[in-house]
């Protein structure tokens, strides 16, 4: 059994909170928005993304698929049910921040766009890595797309921070350029 989330820019749909907590998915209202950047680097960031449990509320869901098909607002993010939120959370939160050469920057991988290049430049073991506690992903950017986890073995020592050569930059480069032109 796995547990759906909802991986949400509040930057770009503006009145989720209110369209989710609405009466029609109160069951929803039991779990609080979760901000991503809480105990990150970023924490004071008040409008980053919030990770909402949906609770298997089949409306929150399709709301979510509604929103999310109409602006690149998020996407949803689903954890085998033995995964605790904490460790999800933590999990999440170890890949904002990547390696670029001796920096580290944000990436916004809850976003539509850069998923597409993200996913696009990794194999399915790099996934996985980068993803330790995630079983599938779903995301919209001109039709849905997916990636799914759930087969393949979990590294029992995953990176903290995540690298990114040139090499993949260079790829993610061209999975943007060759999206735009397709």
């Amino acid at each position: 059994e796995e547990q759906v989330y909802a991986l949400i820019e509040p930057t770009v749909w503006k009145d989720w909170k209110e369209q989710l907590l609405d009466e029609n998915t109160r069951d929803v209202s039991q779990t609080q928005a979760i901000p991503l950047f809480n105990q990150t680097r970023f924490s004071q960031v008040e409008s980053g993304p919030v990770l909402v449990h949906l609770n298997n509320s089949e409306c929150a869901l399709k709301l979510c698929t509604e929103q999310f098909e109409t602006k690149p607002s998020g996407c949803l993010v689903y954890a085998n049910e033995s995964i605790e939120l904490a460790t999800l959370l933590a999990s999440l939160r170890s890949r904002v921040v990547v390696k670029k050469g001796k920096a580290e920057m944000l990436i916004r991988f809850n976003e539509p766009r850069q998923l597409v290049m993200l996913m696009g430049s990794m194999n399915e073991y790099e996934r996985r890595e980068f993803f330790p506690a995630l079983s599938r992903l779903h995301w919209y950017n001109r039709d849905w797309l997916s990636v799914d986890l759930s087969h393949i073995p979990i590294d029992s020592s995953p990176s903290d921070i995540w690298s990114l050569s040139e090499e993949r930059l260079d790829t993610m480069q061209n999975i943007a350029s060759q999206w735009r032109l397709s």
